[in-house]
């Protein structure tokens, strides 16, 4: 069997065992178009929740089959084979190597960012460390031993090379190693690191353990913000059920609207972070802690900062060609004017 041929097998394996839940309604009539979905229950997921407890999906006529993978290249790969419509993740070179090799596939909305005051990734030091005040700034990483959740080319090893930069510090002045970001909170009750870029909910585990505290969040050294997560579509999906897909995004934005409500405005603040808790599997009072990303209303990307990340991951060698316009890789015709 060629190898092409034993990863789309395993690929219709893997969604096979991982398809948790169609999200259907009694009320919805047997030609509803389905929507095969990537999904992983992580505090991103807020706006979609909202958009299927809410019912803006069924008025739309849409039934979301939410496919649990957590392997993002596996997600990847899925939407790519059009065993996938819709798909999320992190915003790194895979996507966009996949997209300049002519994959069928595209960006198409804002999936999270961080900005200052809506933000879910912070840097993390080891609470002895800090009572201590022996870390207490970016120049106190000197000798310290570091993970950032992701290897070098990732945007977690941007934010390290930003921070080791403002301490008057390079790589050679620091022990990196390479911890998961679910790990991190075991990583530093066994004292094994000293310091971690982490999302969440893994920042308030680790908080909440006794174990670290935060040093500062993202923004502080992405101060124009920065794009953490992308909302994806294969592109034979987007043409050959262009009404579907159009219908499947504005129900989304309608859930967007309500995450935004909800955050800014406190508008059924409470019922938010019950439906967050139902789909993160996560306890409400964690729910009620952890920092969430900021939504941009229209669907947008930070596009200043995605080109500054493009820059940095073609300097790093991760791109296999330059991005000059974000018309490269992204399209926005599903979205309002």
């Amino acid at each position: 069997m060629k190898k092409t041929d034993r990863s789309r097998k395993a690929i219709l394996i893997t969604i096979g065992l991982s398809l948790i839940f169609a999200v259907s309604n009694p009320g919805l009539a047997a030609e509803s178009a389905s929507v095969r979905m990537g999904f992983v229950p992580v505090v991103t997921v807020g706006p979609l929740a909202l958009a299927i407890e809410r019912g803006y999906f069924k008025e739309a006529g849409i039934r979301n089959e939410l496919v649990q993978m957590r392997d993002s290249n596996l997600r990847l790969r899925a939407l790519m084979a059009e065993q996938l419509d819709v798909n999320w993740g992190g915003f790194g070179g895979d996507v966009v190597n996949a997209i300049i090799e002519g994959a069928p596939l595209r960006i198409v909305a804002d999936n999270g960012q961080e900005r200052k005051g809506m933000t879910y990734a912070y840097l993390l030091v080891r609470k002895d460390l800090w009572e201590s005040g022996v870390v207490r700034d970016y120049k106190d990483f000197k000798g310290r031993t570091i993970s950032i959740g992701g290897p070098k080319g990732s945007i977690n090893y941007m934010f390290l090379l930003r921070a080791l930069q403002k301490g008057g510090l390079t790589m050679k002045d620091i022990n990196f190693v390479l911890v998961s970001h679910p790990e991190a909170p075991k990583a530093f009750a066994a004292k094994a690191i000293d310091i971690a870029y982490t999302l969440e909910p893994f920042t308030t585990r680790a908080r909440e353990m006794g174990v670290a505290v935060i040093l500062a969040p993202t923004v502080d050294l992405a101060p124009k913000g920065i794009q953490t997560a992308i909302l994806m579509m294969n592109t034979n999906f987007m043409r050959q059920k262009r009404s579907i897909a159009q219908a499947w995004m504005n129900a989304f934005l309608k859930g967007v609207s309500d995450y935004n409500g909800a955050l800014t405005q406190g508008v059924k603040k409470e019922e938010f972070f019950n439906i967050v808790a139902k789909y993160t599997k996560l306890d409400l009072a964690v729910v009620r802690k952890v920092g969430l990303p900021f939504f941009d209303p229209k669907g947008r990307l930070n596009e200043e900062s995605t080109l500054e990340q493009l820059d940095y991951l073609y300097e790093e060698g991760v791109l296999k060609k330059k991005i000059a316009s974000i018309n490269e890789i992204v399209d926005y015709s599903l979205l309002p004017k």
